[in-house]
C-alpha cells in the first residue's frame, strides 16, 4: 500500500486563528532578540559543543496523550499508580497550558519544535496535494518546515531514540533511532471517529525505521504484539461481561487499535533502553481515547440520556485500567535504564473536568463533572531524576487537587526545556523558553542563538 494512496475527500482543516501570528511578528521578535543579546550578555554563538557536554546519564521522556490531573489524582491517592506517585514524589510537578488546535498533529508538533504553526507548516492531518489537485493526502514530516527537538539534539551530538512520536512519517537521519508514527489514508477513510486516526506501525511500509538496518529487528516486535493482543489487551482491561453495541463494539476496536500501537511502541523502546542515548523520547495516544470516548461510562449520571447499565459494567474502569498500564510501562522502561537517569512525563490536555466551585473526586455521586469537553484543558508535566529539581518536602496527595497544581509553562516550552536540559542554547525563532522552575541548576541566563534551522546535522547513524 502506497503513503499516497486515493484518499476520501475531506475538509481541508484550518489552523485556529488565535495562531496566524504575522510574519512581520516574528521578524520584530527576531530582531528584538539579536538587539538586547550583547547587552545582556547571552551567548549568542554556537554554543555548547558536543565535547563539552558533561553526560548526567539518560532522560526518558513519555508523551501520554490524554493524561490529565483529574482523572490521574483519585488513582494516586488509591496507591494505584505507584511509579508515577515515586517520580511526583522526588521530583516537580506542574501543569502545562495547552493550545486551541483540535488538530493533534499540530499541537505534537508545536511542542516537538517550540514553534507556531505558521512556523512549522503542520495544519492538521490531512492536506491538499502539492499538484494543486482538488484532491486530500496526509500530512507527513516532510511538510515539517523547522527543526524538531531530536534535529537539534542530533546537531550538537546527542543521542536520541524517538519512538512513536506524531509527523516522524517518514523517518529522518537522526543520530540515534527512529520508529515512526505511521497513519494512512484508509485509517481516515474507514470513520470519522478521531481514535481511528491514531497512527501505529503498518506491516509493509518502508521508511519507518531508521536506521534502516535496524527495520526487521524493530518492526518484528510489532509483529509479536499483534499476534499477542488478545491476551495482552486481557492483560490491561478486563473481560467484558456483556454484548456490546454498535456504537460501544466501534469505540472498543479503536482503543484496542490504539493499545497495540502502544504496546509496540513500549515494547521497542523497552528493546532499546539497553544502548546507550542521551534521549529516549516515547510516545502514548490511547489516553486521549480513554479519556475522551469512555468519560461516560466512568461518569454516567453526568450525562444525558446516560450509558445502560450494561455498557457502564463492560467500561467503566477503561481510563483506570489503562493509567494503570501506563504507568507499569514507565516503571519497565526507567527500571532497566541506569541509576542515573532523569524521567520527564508530559501530556499537551486533559479532558476539561473542571466545574466553576469544585474539583473531581472519586465518587460520582457527588462528581462535578460536566459534558464539554474539549483540549483547552491544561496538560501534564512531572520531572524527576538526575538534572530536575527534587522536592523540597513531601507532596500531601489527599488534598492534592488538579486546580491547586500550577501552570508553569506552554506547549512551546517543552522543546527550549529539553535544549537547556542538554546544554544547548536556545533558538530566538522559538516562541518557547525553558521552564526554569523544572531543573535543578536553570542557567542564570538563557543562552540563545538565532535560530537553528541553518545548522547542518554534525552526524547521522
Amino acid at each position: 500500500m502506497s503513503p499516497t494512496s486515493q484518499s476520501p475527500r475531506f475538509r481541508l482543516p484550518q489552523a485556529p486563528r488565535s495562531w496566524r501570528l504575522p510574519r512581520e511578528v516574528h521578524l520584530l521578535r527576531l530582531l528584538l532578540v539579536l538587539i538586547i543579546t550583547p547587552a545582556f550578555g547571552i551567548a549568542c554563538d554556537r554554543g555548547a559543543q558536543p565535547t563539552d557536554f558533561r553526560y548526567r546519564g539518560p532522560l526518558l521522556v513519555v508523551a501520554v496523550d490524554g493524561l490529565d490531573w483529574d482523572l490521574m489524582l483519585p488513582l494516586l491517592r488509591r496507591g494505584k499508580l505507584p511509579h508515577l506517585a515515586a517520580l511526583i514524589e522526588a521530583g516537580s510537578i506542574g501543569a502545562l497550558e495547552s493550545t486551541r488546535s483540535e488538530f493533534l498533529p499540530v499541537t505534537w508538533t508545536s511542542l516537538a519544535t517550540g514553534k507556531s504553526p505558521d512556523q512549522h507548516g503542520i495544519r492538521g492531518l490531512i492536506a491538499r496535494r502539492k499538484s494543486g489537485r482538488d484532491e486530500r493526502r496526509l500530512y507527513t514530516q516532510a511538510d515539517r518546515k523547522t527543526k524538531a527537538f531530536w534535529n537539534i539534539l542530533s546537531d550538537y551530538q546527542r543521542r536520541s531514540a524517538i519512538v512513536g512520536w506524531w509527523m516522524t512519517y517518514p523517518v529522518e537521519q537522526v543520530y540515534g533511532v527512529m520508529v515512526a508514527q505511521t497513519q494512512s489514508l484508509d485509517q481516515a477513510r474507514r470513520s470519522s471517529n478521531r481514535a481511528s486516526r491514531k497512527g501505529g506501525l503498518i506491516e509493509g511500509w518502508e521508511n519507518q525505521v531508521h536506521p534502516i538496518q535496524r527495520s526487521s529487528e524493530l518492526l518484528a516486535i510489532h509483529q509479536r504484539v499483534a499476534r499477542e493482543l488478545p491476551s495482552r489487551s486481557r492483560e490491561i482491561f478486563r473481560t467484558l461481561p456483556q454484548p456490546t453495541t454498535i456504537e460501544t463494539d466501534r469505540l472498543w476496536k479503536s482503543m484496542l487499535h490504539a493499545v497495540e500501537s502502544d504496546l509496540a511502541y513500549i515494547e521497542i523502546m523497552r528493546h532499546l533502553a539497553s544502548e546507550d542515548f542521551d534521549l529516549m523520547a516515547l510516545y502514548l495516544g490511547g489516553g486521549d481515547i480513554a479519556g475522551h470516548d469512555f468519560l461516560p461510562y466512568r461518569y454516567p449520571l453526568k450525562f444525558s440520556p446516560p450509558p445502560s447499565e450494561e455498557q457502564i459494567a463492560n467500561f467503566r474502569s477503561v481510563i483506570a485500567d489503562y493509567y494503570r498500564f501506563v504507568d507499569r510501562a514507565i516503571g519497565q522502561i526507567s527500571a532497566q535504564l541506569p541509576a542515573r537517569r532523569a524521567l520527564l512525563i508530559v501530556s499537551l490536555h486533559g479532558v476539561n473536568l473542571k466545574s466553576p466551585s469544585k474539583d473531581l473526586v472519586d465518587d460520582q455521586s457527588v462528581d462535578p463533572l460536566g459534558q464539554r469537553l474539549d483540549r483547552n484543558s491544561p496538560g501534564v508535566i512531572i520531572a524527576s531524576g538526575l538534572g530536575f529539581r527534587s522536592r523540597s518536602e513531601p507532596i500531601d496527595m489527599t488534598h492534592l487537587r488538579g486546580s491547586s497544581i500550577p501552570r508553569i509553562g506552554t506547549v512551546f516550552d517543552v522543546a527550549p526545556t529539553l535544549l537547556a536540559y542538554f546544554d544547548i542554547p536556545v533558538g530566538a525563532d522559538m516562541i518557547g523558553r525553558p521552564i526554569a522552575s523544572l531543573l535543578e541548576s536553570p542557567p542564570a541566563k538563557t543562552r540563545f542563538i538565532p535560530s537553528h534551522e541553518e545548522a547542518a546535522a554534525i552526524s547521522a547513524e
